[in-house]
């Protein structure tokens, strides 16, 4: 049941990805996660998501050019989209959820990849969890994203940062949690 739930879910969203994203070839695949400062293979497509019927929020903004996707799920579906994917990823014990951005080139869809990103989430309480970002990286997928404990139904403020060309960036979203 979980097999036809999960490749519904994938068929959904594949098609909803690309009919909102640009496919970016694909060269040479290769599975990693590694620190703030990723050392990964350029041509990851665009970000595939798996929420596995867990809650989770989505949004895209757009700034200075760049496309930057935020998404914040259950760290147990995080997981189990990491596990289907081969991904060897061991989430933070102290914490329930994660927030992850993918971020590309608005005019060609291609992924930036291999910059040093910072990101930071508010809870609707005010606590504030911020860190260096983790890349996740597979076939299909290129983001980077941290754990932090969600506290309670509300709005979420996430915010990356990182410099591109020695010019810094700040991409800010809401995400709503229910």
């Amino acid at each position: 049941m979980f097999k036809i739930r999960a490749l519904a879910t994938l068929a959904t969203l594949v098609s909803t990805a690309a009919a909102h994203s640009t496919v970016i070839p694909e060269k040479t695949p290769k599975t990693s996660v590694s620190s703030a400062e990723p050392k990964t293979s350029a041509g990851a497509q665009p970000e595939h998501h798996h929420h596995h019927n867990s809650e989770a929020a989505n949004t895209v903004k757009v700034v200075d050019g760049i496309r930057a996707e935020f998404d914040m799920m259950e760290i147990s579906a995080h997981k189990a989209m990491a596990d289907e994917m081969g991904i060897k990823w061991t989430p933070d014990p102290t914490k329930n959820f994660h927030v992850s951005v993918t971020l590309a080139n608005e005019k060609d869809g291609e992924a930036l990849r291999d910059i040093p990103v910072h990101l930071s989430v508010t809870d609707p309480d005010g606590h504030l969890t911020e860190k260096s970002a983790e890349v996740m990286s597979a076939p299909g997928m290129y983001h980077y994203g941290i754990d932090f404990q969600r506290s309670a139904p509300g709005v979420y403020h996430a915010v990356a940062s990182f410099e591109l060309a020695g010019q810094p960036h700040k991409v800010q979203a809401e995400l709503h949690l229910h």
